[in-house]
């Protein structure tokens, strides 16, 4: 079975590490639990193609406010963007900054298959990072090559290289992983290899480093639905009919021996395999007993999309609590992060998520709560190909403009396009304001809430689009 790699922002602003954090684009963009504030924290949620870890238990992400998107829609998005910007906003200023871009390419396929990320000084955009990505017949990825921008000679240097095989079930048997040398030329650093039985269980797991050239076992294991045995610890599992690991026991290996029992997890699932309820606990050796660790609590609507999560730690004191709403598409449009006082929720955090007609994802508002109101923190914004939605980024002023950006209850509107029709839209997708362009020159008062908008024009075979703060 081949690992699900869910993949939001693509974005890796430092060498690829060597659990091979790669990433694979899936027709929605807005798939993966994310993001935190900045794009330290942003990076740190990419997925790793490590290996299916199908024998063991994967801990709930701690209070994210975005989903993975289920793919039951009844609407079917494009998601091939061509670009992504990512803006953060300056509250010493109440101004937002352009920080970053994202650009993307894809095959035929959706897969992607090159990635550049450039920064932004306010002035110049300056390359930093960029990836090749290679696929099979079956869109297996057969490939990942990581470069650096080296500004001293304005080059691209090799980083990383991993390579990936699979067999004919398409589950990936075997992973290289190469780095990029003084001697100009690809090394062998490490490598994984897999075994599966007649059920496509993982059975066998291998890890070799390599040393003058010498491939050397470093990591082995046996899965037999019953246990996983490795070097350093080793796994106990329970299955459910379905195959999902429900309790797991795991020991270390220290001082020639096996530790008492160190940590076990307990879960449990609904019909759709989504997970329910998850519990670690770890053992105390001066006590003889267990000691909770953390606790996620979720629910469900009939459409098993997540609407709530409810993360305990310790006590079993409610600590933290993320609630999420969906569109009649399915499509989740709001996320907000709680954390528990004593006795009240909390607001910590939100996102809201915007969407054009076709379901593609184009705009995400990131927001903090210090005290008592919400303030703004980070916003990201995807373009898309002309051929693939009507919406294309104006970035020409002679066929429409507005200003002054931010505006306060005056804008102003230069439009070239004849019998044209500008809506504002909010950050939720609601239409804010409509003004029919009968004239070259327009200006428009307004009383609207500060916050981002987006303005749109429509002369009836296209609509241009324009990011637009109301302060």
């Amino acid at each position: 079975m081949k690992p699900h790699l869910p993949l939001f922002l693509l974005i890796l602003l430092c060498s690829v590490s060597t659990k091979a954090q790669v990433c694979q684009m899936q027709r929605n963009i807005f798939r993966t639990p994310i993001l935190e504030t900045g794009p330290a924290k942003l990076m740190a949620t990419l997925p790793s193609i490590k290996n299916p870890e199908r024998y063991e238990i994967k801990k709930p992400e701690r209070n994210t406010m975005r989903q993975p998107e289920k793919t039951h829609s009844s609407r079917s998005a494009l998601m091939t963007p061509d670009s992504m910007y990512y803006w953060h906003y300056d509250t010493a200023q109440h101004r937002w900054w352009l920080q970053y871009k994202v650009i993307y390419d894809f095959d035929a396929n959706g897969n992607l298959i090159f990635e550049q990320i450039q920064t932004f000084d306010n002035i110049f955009w300056h390359n930093r990072y960029q990836y090749f990505l290679t696929y099979d017949e079956n869109n297996n990825m057969l490939s990942l090559i990581s470069q650096t921008w080296m500004d001293t000679s304005a080059s691209w240097r090799n980083g990383v290289k991993i390579t990936y095989q699979w067999n004919e079930n398409n589950d990936m048997i075997d992973e290289l992983h190469q780095n990029w040398g003084g001697n100009l030329q690809w090394n062998m650093d490490y490598r994984y290899h897999y075994t599966y039985d007649l059920d496509n269980n993982m059975v066998q797991i291998n890890g070799y480093g390599n040393a003058a050239g010498v491939w050397h076992l470093y990591y082995n294991s046996n899965n037999d639905c019953d246990s996983l045995i490795g070097t350093r610890m080793r796994y106990y599992n329970t299955f459910d009919s379905n195959h999902n690991i429900t309790y797991q026991l795991i020991q270390w290996y220290e001082n020639s021996n096996w530790t008492d029992y160190q940590l076990d997890v307990t879960a449990s699932y609904n019909s759709n395999h989504d997970m329910l309820t998850y519990l670690d606990r770890s053992w105390e050796t001066s006590s003889h007993s267990w000691t909770n660790g953390s606790q996620f609590l979720r629910t469900y609507d009939l459409n098993f999309n997540l609407t709530e999560e409810i993360y305990n730690q310790l006590y079993w004191d409610d600590h933290d609590r993320s609630t999420y709403q969906y569109d009649v598409y399915n499509k989740q449009v709001h996320g907000l992060g709680e954390y528990w006082n004593g006795g009240n929720w909390v607001p910590s955090g939100q996102d809201t998520l915007v969407y054009d007609a076709w379901d593609n994802g184009i705009a995400i508002l990131a927001q903090y709560w210090p005290q008592n109101g919400w303030v703004n923190s980070d916003s990201l914004h995807y373009y898309y190909p002309p051929a693939t939605t009507d919406v294309v980024e104006n970035t020409d002023a002679s066929v429409f403009s507005v200003y002054p950006n931010p505006a306060h209850n005056i804008l102003n509107v230069e439009c070239r396009m004849q019998n044209s029709e500008l809506r504002l839209y909010d950050v939720t997708g609601r239409i804010a304001l409509v003004k029919q362009l009968n004239s070259q020159f327009s200006t428009i008062n307004f009383q609207l809430s500060a916050g981002i908008y987006f303005v749109k024009v429509n002369d009836g075979e296209k609509v241009y689009m324009q990011k637009l703060v109301i302060e």
